[in-house]
């Protein structure tokens, strides 16, 4: 009896599996089912033990003499749990056993509050607030009089909303991943709080509005940019996360469009201090996502993605490091007069926010741990702003050298003149 029932527990726990594979698949993800096994119902033993006892039920029978316990799924924290109770255990075909939905859980009804948090939540706010906020800074530094507050306004927008739209496509195409991470199983398509017909709606409604926003109040070239940014980020960097490394640096481009975008909306044209602001965001976003990662690559590697933490730990030590010491590069080039973008005062106070971000990188490689990453994760979310901020304090003043270059040309006339 006892290796009957060890050999059906066996044959359970896989039909669990492969049912466990189906939910995924139809993106009823992280659910939870009970399995309850009774052996002898009129005493009980600890559950710790039970699983032990009845593998080992052939060998130990006096071990297993009154067994009753429950096991879970490594999905858990859904809604749908599966209860099963059979003395004989031998005679259960778990395939053929009847659906409950009455112990579905209910899915809360939308309110005006909820909606929006989800909707929030789909579009990756702080995310998008980090796009919105390096395409500023795009706009600040190309402008060279006060702000168009109808241009800044409209560049703004479509800018979040395309990022919005491309930020809820991308966790509809990852929903069978999403649920297997610690860090993003609580999405709400994850959840079940809204259904993938409403984030493909969303998603569709803030692309259009987005772009359509870009072409009409800004320019072709910005809205053009938006486009190719969506379309990149959400079907070349999304699938390419399960197939090759190479996918953080197609997410790095998309990182850098942003600031690109600002300057276009104000100048129209693609120039090289529009590229050079980009390379800063693109080169940031190693040292970042990699000290992320590193944390996380247990996550990743369960899920599927193959991050440069997963695959080649040595390479996402080293292409940290590099690209923290070329953010200092591009700092310095920055305040070449050739260029128009910054005076000489950045390169002297960006000097000790890269120097730190250096400093902490090369910890980070040469003691690659939680502590380490951790901490250069976090520095990365200051060193951005900052930079952002000087770059904007000690932004080249253009209105004056055009006024210089005015009186120059008039004194250069009068002498003409006087000849």
């Amino acid at each position: 009896m006892y290796a009957s029932i060890a050999n059906e527990w066996r044959i359970l726990r896989k039909e669990s599996a492969i049912y466990s594979s189906h939910v995924r698949r139809l993106f009823l993800t992280r659910c939870r089912f009970t399995v309850r096994l009774k052996v002898n119902p009129n005493e009980t033993n600890s559950a710790k033990n039970v699983e032990s006892c009845v593998a080992n039920a052939n060998r130990a029978p006096n071990k297993c003499t009154n067994t009753a316990f429950t096991v879970h799924t490594p999905f858990e924290n859904c809604g749908q749990t599966r209860v099963v109770q059979n003395a004989a255990i031998a005679t259960v075909d778990y395939r053929q056993l009847p659906f409950q939905e009455s112990e579905w859980k209910a899915v809360e009804k939308f309110t005006a509050k909820s909606l929006t948090l989800n909707w929030l939540r789909l579009s990756k706010f702080r995310l998008t607030s980090l796009v919105v906020l390096t395409t500023l800074a795009g706009f600040s530094m190309a402008s060279s009089t006060a702000f168009d507050p109808y241009l800044l306004s409209a560049t703004l927008v479509g800018t979040a909303l395309t990022s919005s739209s491309a930020a809820s496509l991308n966790q509809f195409l990852e929903i069978p991943f999403d649920s297997q991470m610690v860090r993003t199983r609580n999405r709400p398509l994850v959840c079940g709080q809204i259904s993938p017909l409403h984030a493909i709606t969303f998603s569709t409604v803030t692309c259009v509005s987005g772009l359509t926003l870009l072409l009409t109040c800004v320019n072709p070239i910005t809205a053009g940019l938006g486009a190719f940014n969506l379309l990149l980020y959400s079907f070349i960097y999304t699938p390419m996360k399960r197939s090759n490394i190479v996918n953080t640096w197609i997410g790095s481009i998309v990182g850098a469009v942003p600031p690109v975008m600002g300057f276009t909306a104000v100048t129209g044209t693609i120039g090289l201090p529009a590229v050079l602001v980009g390379l800063v965001l693109y080169s940031w976003q190693f040292p970042h996502f990699n000290a992320l990662s590193w944390n996380l690559r247990h996550d990743y590697a369960r899920a599927g993605y193959r991050m440069m933490s997963v695959t080649n730990p040595s390479l996402c030590l080293r292409t940290a490091l590099r690209h923290s010491y070329l953010i200092s590069i591009y700092s310095l080039l920055m305040c070449t007069p050739a260029l128009g973008l910054t005076n000489l005062s950045f390169a002297i106070a960006s000097l000790p926010l890269n120097a730190y971000l250096i400093y902490l990188t090369h910890k980070f490689k040469g003691k690659p741990d939680a502590n380490s990453s951790r901490k250069l994760f976090r520095y990365s979310l200051i060193h951005l702003p900052s930079l952002i901020i000087l770059m904007l304090l000690c932004k080249r003043s253009k209105k004056k050298e055009n006024v210089d270059e005015k009186t120059a040309n008039n004194a250069k006339y009068d002498v003409d003149l006087s000849s």
